[in-house]
């Protein structure tokens, strides 16, 4: 009896242990509770002064719809046009843009589109950031293609004579022909001066004076114009371009006429020369790449006549007369063709013969010898050899 008391009062003892451990599990559950019940408590007081404040902000803004201008059809009259006035900036800083790149297509004789860059990306533009994003991808394009600032360019001067170089009445011609030496002078003279007649106009609409008018056609290519000009190393020369004067290099001389001729008492006539037609300019590689310029004017519907022709460019100055070929000393240059290309398939030369001025005589234009164009150009220099067929492509990805 006393062991089964024994083992009765352990089995309690046991029991009551229990108990107190779940006692102790209870009270930790019950301090949780309250924690937890506080929590829900502090964000139900968070939610309820958010409230308060939702309740007050939104009291004031039915104040401020109250008495919005945006109720007032002025208002949204002009803010629709402001976005409109936006909408017409942003289309005109996406043509600029369009036009920048053009441009430095035919400022560098390059392909665009061979240094990964895509000028049809500005048809995607939408923002001022897309057109900032893409002049400055233009730009680090620019300056690492050859031709660009960092790449010397030259400058000189070259004599184009329309007798020998456009004629090609020059005395190795002549000789092929029998011509004695000593003929040469005369026949070119003679058969000049029959050109001379046939170019000769009476328009009373251009003058009331003969006018001598031709077109001609300088070329890039070999056996063209200025392969006979530049007579050594001209497979080095590329990106060849009309200057300005002292522009872009101090000693450039813009173009110059100077007349040849065998009559006496004159100083200068007035002279016209327009460039048109197709230009080229040789790249880096050696591909001679064609454009159709038009004056930026047109480009960016800007006032225009109707009756001018916007892809050509005219000069109209004086003409030097038996200037000894020194024409950098009396000034009579122009700059109009500047950054132009050398090379154009559409010239037009004007030579008035009336008097410039009172007190002058009349040129008799029969008595020309010669005619002598001068360019003042920059180049810049290259290896020689032949492009591949895929470097002379040019394609607006």
């Amino acid at each position: 009896m006393a062991a089964e008391i024994t083992m009765v009062e352990q089995e309690k003892d046991k029991e009551v242990g229990n108990l107190l451990l779940d006692q102790s599990e209870l009270a930790i559950e019950a301090y949780a509770a309250g924690q937890q019940y506080l929590s829900k408590k502090t964000e139900f007081s968070r939610q309820l002064g958010d409230l308060e404040g939702d309740i007050l902000e939104a009291q004031r803004a039915r104040a401020y719809f109250a008495h919005s201008p945006a109720n007032d059809p002025s208002f949204r009259i002009v803010r629709d046009s402001s976005r409109m006035t936006l909408a017409k900036q942003m289309e005109y800083a996406s043509r600029m843009a369009y036009l920048a790149a053009r441009r430095a297509e035919y400022e560098y004789a390059a392909r665009l589109s061979a240094s990964n860059f895509r000028i049809s990306d500005i048809y995607r533009s939408r923002t001022a950031q897309d057109i900032q994003r893409y002049l400055t991808q233009l730009l680090a394009v620019t300056n690492s293609l050859a031709g660009s600032a960092t790449y010397q360019t030259n400058a000189d001067d070259f004599k184009v004579s329309v007798a020998q170089h456009i004629l090609l009445l020059t005395d190795e011609a002549l000789a092929k022909e029998g011509v004695p030496p000593e003929d040469y002078e005369a026949v070119r003279t003679q058969r000049f001066r029959a050109w001379v007649a046939e170019n000769t106009i009476n328009n009373p609409e251009i003058s009331s004076k003969p006018v001598l008018m031709f077109p001609i056609t300088t070329s890039l290519l070999e056996g063209g114009l200025f392969s006979n000009v530049i007579q050594e190393g001209y497979d080095r020369y590329w990106l060849l371009k009309l200057s300005g004067i002292a522009e872009p290099k101090a000693s450039n001389n813009g173009v110059s006429l100077n007349l040849v001729s065998d009559q006496a008492g004159l100083s200068y006539r007035t002279v016209s020369l327009t460039q048109g037609g197709l230009v080229h300019l040789q790249s880096f590689a050696g591909c001679t790449f064609d454009y159709k310029l038009l004056a930026p004017a047109v480009l960016l519907g800007l006032e225009w006549a109707s009756n001018q022709n916007p892809e050509a460019a005219t000069a109209v100055w004086k003409a030097n007369v038996n200037d000894g070929h020194d024409y950098t000393e009396n000034g009579f240059r122009t700059p109009t063709f500047l950054g132009r290309a050398a090379s154009s398939t559409d010239w037009e030369v004007l030579v008035y013969s009336g008097a410039p001025a009172a007190g002058m005589i009349d040129m008799n234009l029969q008595q020309l010898t010669d005619l002598e164009l001068i360019f003042s150009t920059t180049y810049a220099s290259r290896e020689p050899g032949d492009p591949e067929p895929s470097e002379c492509t040019r394609i607006d990805w």
